[in-house]
């Protein structure tokens, strides 16, 4: 029989039962894994998802299930309480020659193909253990391999604590049960009658001493099986079952001498240790030492499997340690560790040695954070240097290793977006980087980056032009060619189109002067680069720009986390302002998924694209946005910008004009502006448009409209901004103002039709001004398409659009206008239900899709997977006679108001 197991649980064992004693109260559960064993085959494989609370018995119930199932493969990983987490360390385990490197697809990838090689397509049984512990990427590889079980003919055991762990285990359980690609068995606590056999198993045949006895038992313990052990053994409480093993080791002592100074040595140790390592913390080979062992083993205290040992009960572990000194505790870590050395495990040495106080957990600290770093685990990485960069440890490192964590922790402080840190560190390495010219660039790069993204633009600029001196007299370098990327975008973001395509050309050609013919480094630049010139465009309404930028995305992507997803932000905020909105809908989906999984801090600003992107189709649902004046969020950051403008534009629609200061502010336009100001600008259009809508007598409310939208067309004109000037344009030509087409704007660019729009009301041309409104919606802005019909003079039409989106600002001027043309206010009528077949499911799903959820956010909201959403809008289609999400809202729209 084939087997590779890893190392054993740390809360099972203590109710691990002999062959043959069975496992109380889990028979049924048992017997449904080998019904599935007995017809697993290609395409019948299965995942089970054993959940239960600590002490619950997932490990012991797992290795029941290998008894009974008799598999001639097995591969068996667990997780350890490491912190922080080992990446990866459950599937290199299970996995015989799985190395983890790159990003976690690259690692799914491989370990399947693994997996599929050793298994040799026969069944298989893949058990992963204690998955509470593991880390993000160790969830993506057992999530691959849940979903490759069926076809494979696998039985999958994936076992972990409900309610603890990263989010994304959360969300992968959730994902694999709603998909029915697993089951969910919870191992429920044990019953009255469950702790009755325990505990008369626990005591050896022996029944419990009365029924009050197991009564109190039941109480104290939950139907907890491994509490249930502890007080089995006479204890009245978990804390009292301390205190009884903290009395009997003296005991224990006496009957045998020297086993008090083995389980002082055991007491750190969390996983099973060779006997070499035994040896080594137990003061060397002899054979009173091996006599201790022998006797410890017998009595069940320690556990003995393929020359390996460990405290069989955790409890008893833990008790020990607490009994001890701390100065022994740590000395025990100290021992440990140095008997682990040559190992080579960095992330458990530096977490014994930083037990210890050992100044070499900075070292093995610094070794782990690369480790991590290369498998993209940055909250484990970041975890790692902030304990090398800690008091008297970071003394430890030599001058070249102290600067490299600093450059790596301000690195890794920045990909989870942390508020300060990732300033203070970088700050405090380019203290340390003296005539190291290649640190020096990175540091300042990274420092104005970070400085860039809270807004923060001038200090920023100051890190810039020390990064481009230092990068002068570094010369040709790969990290020349990445400061002037980063530098491109930044500056870009910053609405400095030509000065960011100047920064990009330097990124090209540092890249092609560099000494190397190929790094990441080096292609990251080049994407970034491409990104920034994409984005340009974009904003300059290119036909081909996003098609651009999405390439130059996925190039950014193949580099890692760190940098795709601040790349991924600003492709989603320009690709919003842009009207590029199922771009838009696409990335911030995907991005959302990777923050949620590896829960970090942009959270926040991707919330503000999502939704502002459904206040731009028309959903006008209260905002779910915080005040950024009440966050941690940087005031002039794009994140506050993009909050303060989808908070400004839902109040102006489906709100009041005098709760619209609030965000955006006493005056129009704020010396110090946000990042993000694009989408602020037109939100002021609109303010300052309907201000005049309301004050039609007001002159000055007309000329502050004509003041700003002039200003704001010549601001978008040098900034080749074709959206910015295109809104512009429409708000001066409704003041009768002609503006000229810019020469840069290509002439079969969606955002002409606001050219289009404003040429049609200076002619006054209500066929056209229809026209238009129609396909705005097609672009996907319903508003903007009330507001045309509403210049065309088709109040009524309008009105009902508004209505439709529930945008009370502006219906309530254009019923004024109906009632001064003594026209009638259109009354809402029922629906006429049409003989189209549509089912209710269908009608639900109508109506989302014209709110503007995409397949992902229906399968959602209506509790079912994303494929039966996918068969029920075919159905719709094909129903309706449409064939996409515009042509189904505008029959909706027609249909409904």
């Amino acid at each position: 029989m084939f087997v590779h197991k890893g190392t054993a649980s740390e809360d099972s064992d203590l109710i691990a039962r002999p062959e043959n004693e069975p496992l109380i109260e889990r028979e049924l559960a048992l017997a449904e894994v080998h019904v599935a064993w007995a017809n697993a085959g290609p395409g019948r494989g299965h995942c089970w998802l054993v959940s239960a609370e600590g002490g619950g018995g997932k490990t012991a119930f797992a290795r029941a299930c290998l008894q009974r199932l008799q598999a001639e493969r097995v591969f068996w990983g667990d997780a350890e309480p490491l912190s922080p987490p080992e990446p990866y360390l459950a599937i290199a385990r299970a996995i015989p020659g799985f190395v983890a490197a790159g990003s976690s697809a690259v690692n799914a990838t491989r370990a399947l193909d693994e997996l599929r090689e050793r298994s040799r397509g026969a069944p298989a049984v893949v058990v992963l253990d204690d998955l509470h512990f593991a880390e993000e990427g160790t969830i993506v590889v057992a999530r691959r391999i849940a979903v490759e079980a069926r076809a494979q003919g696998w039985l999958v055991l994936l076992c972990f604590r409900p309610g603890e762990g990263l989010r994304a285990l959360a969300d992968m359980a959730i994902e694999l049960v709603n998909s029915g690609r697993a089951v969910r068995l919870e191992l429920p606590e044990l019953s009255r009658t469950g702790v009755a056999a325990l505990v008369r198993q626990v005591r050896g045949g022996v029944a419990p001493g009365s029924a009050n006895e197991i009564d109190q038992i039941l109480r104290d313990s939950g139907g907890n099986p491994w509490f249930v052990e502890a007080l089995a053994r006479g204890d009245a409480t978990l804390s009292a079952a301390h205190q009884h093993i903290q009395v009997q080791l003296p005991r224990i002592e006496r009957d045998l001498p020297g086993a008090l100074a083995v389980l002082n040595a055991f007491s750190v140790v969390t996983r099973p240790i060779g006997f070499a390592v035994v040896v080594r913390i137990c003061g060397g080979d002899s054979s009173h030492l091996r006599g201790i062992l022998l006797a410890l083993r017998d009595a069940k205290i320690l556990v003995e499997t393929n020359d390996t040992w460990q405290v069989r009960q955790e409890l008893l572990r833990r008790a020990t340690s607490a009994a001890m000194l701390p100065a022994d505790v740590r000395d025990a870590h100290r021992l440990l560790g140095d008997a682990l050395v040559n190992e080579g495990r960095a992330a458990e040495l530096a977490m014994h040695f930083a037990a210890a106080g050992d100044v070499r957990a900075a070292r093995w600290a610094l070794h782990a954070a690369r480790e991590a770093i290369a498998m993209e685990a940055h909250a484990e990485a970041y975890a790692q240097l902030d304990r090398a960069l800690s008091g008297a440890l970071a003394g430890a490192l030599s001058p070249t290793d102290r600067l490299l964590a600093y450059e790596l922790a301000a690195t890794e402080a920045s990909a989870l977006f942390r508020v300060e840190e990732p300033i203070q560190l970088a700050k405090q390495g380019l203290a340390l980087a003296g005539a190291d010219l290649a640190a020096a660039v990175r540091l300042a790069t990274s420092l104005a980056l970070t400085l860039h993204w809270r807004g923060q633009v001038e200090e920023a600029d100051v890190y810039w032009r020390r990064a481009g001196v230092d990068a002068a007299k570094l010369g040709r370098a790969p990290d020349v060619a990445l400061m002037h990327g980063w530098h491109a975008l930044c500056l870009l973001v910053c609405e400095q189109p030509m000065q960011a395509h100047a920064a990009a050309a330097q990124a090209r050609s540092a890249a092609a002067d560099a000494d190397v013919t190929s790094s990441k480094t080096l292609q990251l630049a080049v994407a970034l680069a491409d990104m920034a010139d994409a984005l340009a465009a974009m904003n300059a309404g290119e036909p081909s720009a996003t098609a651009d930028a999405v390439r130059a995305l996925a190039a950014v992507r193949q580099v890692g986390l760190v940098p795709s997803t601040m790349v991924q932000a600003a492709f989603c905020s320009t690709a919003l302002v842009a009207l590029q909105l199922d771009a838009v809908d696409a990335e911030a989906a995907a991005l959302a998924a990777t923050l949620e999984r590896r829960q970090v801090g942009l959270q926040l600003s991707n919330r503000a694209i999502q939704t502002f992107a459904a206040l731009q189709r028309g959903k006008l649902d209260p905002v779910l946005l915080p005040d950024p004046r009440g966050t941690p969020v940087p005031p002039r950051s794009g994140v506050a910008g993009r909050i303060l403008a989808a908070q400004a534009v839902r109040e102006l629609r489906a709100g009041t004009l005098g709760a619209v200061d609030r965000w955006l502010g006493a005056e129009l336009i704020p010396a110090e502006r946000p990042l993000a100001a694009a989408s602020l600008d037109i939100a002021r259009l609109e303010y300052l448009y309907l201000q005049a809508m309301h004050d039609l007598h007001d002159i000055r409310a007309s000329n502050a409209l004509r003041t700003y939208a002039q200003s704001l067309f010549d601001t978008g004109v040098q900034q080749h901004h074709a959206r910015v000037c295109g809104e512009a344009a429409v708000y001066l030509a409704r003041m009768g103002v002609a503006v000229a087409v810019p020469n840069w704007l290509h002439a079969d660019s969606h955002l002409m039709l606001f050219w289009r729009w404003a040429q049609a009301i200076l002619d006054k041309h209500a066929s056209s001004l229809r026209d238009v409104a129609t396909l705005l919606v097609q672009l996907g802005c319903p508003y903007e398409s009330a507001m045309a019909l509403v210049d065309a003079g088709e109040l009524s039409d309008a009105y009902r659009q508004l209505r439709a989106m529930s945008a009370t600002t502006l219906r309530e001027h254009v019923a004024s206008m109906l009632r001064e043309a003594h026209l009638p206010v259109p009354r809402r009528t029922r629906s006429a239900v049409a003989a189209d077949g549509l089912t209710d499911t269908e009608r639900n799903v109508c109506g989302l899709v014209v709110d503007g959820l995409r397949n992902r956010e229906l399968a959602a909201r209506l509790h079912m997977s994303v494929r039966t959403v996918e068969t029920h809008l075919s159905n719709v289609y094909r129903k309706t006679g449409t064939d996409n999400r515009a042509a189904l809202t505008r029959w909706w729209l027609a249909r409904t108001t």
